[in-house]
């Protein structure tokens, strides 16, 4: 009973102890921006070294921040914004044969990188975060875009692949 109690108390304090590190600090996001109308979403300046973790498709990464403590900082899945690949799920084969193909390519990118970064962090209209990813100084989603693996997006209705 006193070790639940004493690990309870180990989370709560770790908890208190990040929101008064990081509060106010330049380039972390005051938590009432979340409740922000999604018309009106802000984007959270700065760029964030990030550790990659996995490549979950062609437009979906899950990573690592070590800026922050680990119970908010890792395992965090990050949309890239600004692009739509094909989905996994698709039931046509020439379509999912390129979203196989755009998570690949991404994989490649990601993972043959020597500094991966996050910048324009903002929530989309489903919570997640939607971020531009970096990779050595290149904007992967333009490199996506470019090789014909994904198609610009702004949020709205998705053309069709």
């Amino acid at each position: 009973m006193i070790m639940i109690m004493l690990e309870r108390y180990k989370i709560i304090t770790l908890i208190l102890v990040a929101g008064l590190i990081f509060r106010n600090q330049p380039g972390i996001p005051d938590n009432t921006a979340i409740f922000e109308s999604q018309k009106a979403r802000k984007i959270y300046p700065g760029t964030y070294e990030v550790i990659l973790v996995r490549v979950h498709d062609g437009d979906t990464i899950i990573v690592d921040v070590p800026v922050f403590p680990a119970i908010i900082g890792d395992n965090i899945l990050v949309r890239l914004s600004h692009i739509d690949t094909p989905e996994m799920t698709d039931k046509r084969p020439e379509v999912k044969t390129l979203a196989i193909k755009a998570r690949e390519v991404l994989k490649q990118i990601l993972h043959d990188a020597k500094k991966i970064e996050l910048t324009e962090l903002k929530r989309d209209k489903y919570f997640r975060i939607n971020a531009i990813v970096i990779a050595d100084g290149v904007n992967v989603q333009t490199t996506l875009i470019n090789l014909e693996l994904a198609k610009p997006y702004d949020g709205g209705k998705k053309s069709p692949w």
